[in-house]
């Protein structure tokens, strides 16, 4: 029953970062969760990706014709990385 349940959570885990990690969207090498309605991004850090050496955060980002101001660094976005200097956000 124990090896059951944990088999399914661990499949359940997985889907959920597979379906966040697609939502994830890279631009100039920085990736941000966008919010069509209110045209805002978050900077985020998916599973198994790690930054590394400058990174950049602009105010605005376009994607496919659309500016999406930047207004968040998701928890951890930088966690994983290996950075030669702090990430420069205006």
């Amino acid at each position: 029953m124990k090896t059951r349940f944990l088999f399914i959570a661990a499949a359940l885990l997985m889907m959920v970062q597979r379906a966040w990690a697609q939502d994830a969207t890279l631009i100039d090498g920085v990736y941000y969760v966008l919010n069509s309605e209110d045209k805002t991004a978050e900077v985020v850090e998916p599973s198994g990706f790690r930054y590394q050496g400058d990174i950049v955060v602009p105010d605005y980002v376009n994607q496919d014709g659309t500016d999406y101001a930047v207004t968040s660094l998701g928890e951890g976005a930088f966690m994983q990385s290996t950075l030669t200097a702090c990430p420069s956000i205006p």
